[in-house]
């Protein structure tokens, strides 16, 4: 190492043991053993409470007026994620895709209604008009 060098090296990542298998040498000696900073993973109710901010800043259905996602199914996801990893991008990620598919079928619905109400009315004429009816025997 030179005299007077610094150098700062900052890694994020999921598990503690980056540095173990990524950057080995680090431990050869205790001045350059890096110091480690633990984040715990997000609990149920921090989860629910992040997602429902975001959720209000926007996205409330514009017939109804109610969140998109009911704060029961926010409930499920948060416990689900908080038991499992605690990451909340998976959250927001799974949020995402829910509300994508929510528009997805939604449009669909849109474009199968027809823009005429008439349209889907029985026609004015009947279709046996003009036939002949089957003379009964006798």
């Amino acid at each position: 190492a030179l005299q007077g060098s610094k150098l700062v090296l900052v890694g994020i990542a999921n598990s503690l043991d980056l540095t173990d298998r990524v950057l080995p040498r680090l431990q050869v000696s205790p001045v350059y053993r890096p110091t480690l900073l633990h984040y715990p993973p997000y609990t149920k109710q921090e989860i629910m409470d992040i997602i429902t901010s975001r959720l209000e800043q926007g996205s409330t259905d514009s017939v109804t007026g109610q969140s998109v996602i009911t704060p029961r199914a926010i409930a499920f996801l948060a416990g689900k994620i908080a038991s499992l990893s605690g990451d909340l991008r998976k959250a927001l990620d799974v949020c995402r895709r829910a509300l994508e598919l929510s528009e997805t079928i939604a449009r669909k619905q849109t474009l199968l209604k027809p823009m005429n109400p008439r349209a889907l009315a029985s026609p004015t004429k009947s279709p046996r008009k003009g036939y002949l009816q089957p003379k009964a025997l006798p």
